[in-house]
């Protein structure tokens, strides 16, 4: 069987403070290096899973949200 998938790849970067522009800089970057070019409709969704005893409220704090919303026009 051959398929024309590509071996997976993860990016793992730090950002030190919820800060949209850096972290709406590091999203860019991840798509650039993957060779992502979204157009038209395109959904890019993190999964974020947080759970124990340090973690008590997961959520998705509203700037990362934010960040994840990229124009077209990259």
């Amino acid at each position: 069987m051959t398929t024309n998938a590509t071996r997976p790849q993860v990016i793992i970067r730090s950002c030190d403070a919820y800060h949209v522009p850096t972290i709406r800089t590091i999203i860019r970057e991840g798509l650039q290096q993957l060779k992502i070019h979204p157009t038209g409709r395109t959904l890019l969704k993190p999964n974020l899973v947080s759970s124990g005893n340090l973690f008590d409220h997961a959520y998705t704090r509203a700037e990362f949200t934010e960040a994840f919303y990229l124009p077209c026009a990259m």
